[in-house]
């Protein structure tokens, strides 16, 4: 699905990303975890981009960076929708808000929703464009309890419909809950990768430093 080799990158002197290996599969949600500042949201959009350490066969359109804070036009939640998916009629629009919970009308201003409601209102665009690859940057860090379980249960379908997933989060309960594969990065490297055993068993010291502090802090 996709394969990174050799990944660097950096902002004029400074480092930010270190030759990064590693492989997302079809129809698995891989958790990408670390401290903050150790380049996840980096990371996440260089792999929204074309780039000759990044081995492909989903096109760059058929990607989606899914933010913590959708950026939301001034416009209604219907010319939303049909700026970020024109192919969607206002059956399909309707059928993509219902499978995210949101129950508001085409015509509602889409900057009035409450941010839960634009991530969902966000959520459902990208469903429309019916992307093969998600990337997603702490998407209900900042949701309620009811709006994070509907988001959770929209990446479960994504992935049983056979779409990859790598998913940033630092709620370990959320990791646990939703992935099968977790990537620890640290100061730009990508320390360890594996089953979901790499929570309660890491090998790396970086990785242990991370995840035993996140454990005691819970």
């Amino acid at each position: 699905m996709l394969s990174v080799s050799g990944l660097h990158y950096a902002r004029g002197q400074r480092t930010i990303l270190r030759d990064i290996h590693g492989t997302i599969q079809a129809g698995e949600i891989t958790a990408l975890v670390g401290p903050n500042g150790a380049g996840k949201s980096t990371l996440l959009r260089c792999l929204h981009q074309a780039h000759p350490a990044i081995a492909c066969n989903i096109p760059p359109q058929q990607r989606a960076l899914v933010l913590q804070k959708p950026i939301i036009l001034r416009r209604s939640v219907g010319h939303y929708l049909r700026f970020m998916a024109p192919d969607g009629d206002k059956a399909a629009q309707q059928a993509a808000l219902q499978a995210v919970q949101l129950d508001v009308s085409l015509r509602q201003g889409a900057r009035r929703l409450s941010q839960g409601q634009q991530q969902k209102l966000a959520f459902a665009a990208y469903c429309l464009r019916r992307p093969q690859l998600w990337l997603l940057d702490e998407p209900t860090s900042s949701l309620d309890p009811h709006t994070t379980l509907a988001i959770e249960t929209l990446l479960c379908q994504r992935r049983d419909q056979g779409e990859a997933l790598l998913l940033v989060s630092h709620n370990l309960a959320q990791v646990r809950r939703l992935a099968s594969r977790v990537w620890v990065l640290a100061d730009g490297e990508l320390v360890e990768q594996g089953t979901m055993a790499v929570l309660d068993h890491p090998q790396h010291a970086k990785s242990r430093a991370y995840l035993h502090h996140d454990r005691s802090t819970d």
